[in-house]
């Protein structure tokens, strides 16, 4: 019980202090994957997943499925090098699938699809 409410007071002031913005730039910090993108990856999908404030707030700052689409579009050309880098791929999807709950990010994902 204490774990489940330690974790919704995580997601809440994530989202009040707009650390989801600050996941979503961390994609385009590099080029490369690495360790870095996984987590911020984890912490993003986790959020959103959890989160209805979250789905709804994503596209407040900046254009979130913008985002998330040009970041899952690298593996359009290019298979994932690795398991790790695929691991983060199924990540960005389901990153991708939970705002889309919120139907306001429907027609923003349809726009920018």
């Amino acid at each position: 019980m204490t774990m489940n409410c330690c974790f919704s007071y995580w997601v809440m002031r994530s989202v009040k202090h707009e650390f989801t913005v600050w996941l979503l730039n961390r994609f385009f910090w590099k080029e490369t994957f690495d360790a870095c993108k996984m987590l911020a990856s984890e912490h993003l999908s986790m959020i959103l997943q959890s989160s209805d404030n979250a789905k709804a707030k994503l596209t407040k700052k900046v254009d979130a499925v913008d985002i998330l689409l040009r970041t899952i579009a690298v593996f359009e050309k290019n298979d994932p090098a690795s398991v790790d880098e695929k691991e983060y791929m199924e990540i960005l999807f389901n990153s991708l699938c939970a705002p889309l709950m919120h139907l306001p990010n429907r027609k923003k994902f349809l726009d920018a699809s």
